[in-house]
């Protein structure tokens, strides 16, 4: 569900990397649970230009969530 708010979102909106960022930023927060999981869509869309740094966060966040199986498949794009 989440992915397709997302693709609806990212269809209407047209983001910049900037957008996302704030999206970030708000659930940060709010400290969300779905943080992890919108960066890694995030990861995933050209228009956030994602950078090498970008790619170790999802890792460190479900790291601090206690989840060590979601950090170990966090970078798994295909």
């Amino acid at each position: 569900m989440l992915v397709l708010l997302l693709a609806f979102w990212v269809k209407a909106m047209n983001p910049k990397r900037a957008d996302w960022l704030l999206v970030l930023k708000e659930l940060t927060t709010m400290e969300s649970l779905l943080l992890a999981e919108v960066l890694e869509h995030e990861l995933l869309e050209d228009s956030f230009e994602a950078n090498v740094h970008d790619y170790t966060k999802p890792i460190d966040i479900y790291g601090k969530q206690k989840l060590p199986q979601k950090a170990k498949n966090a970078n798994n794009f295909t």
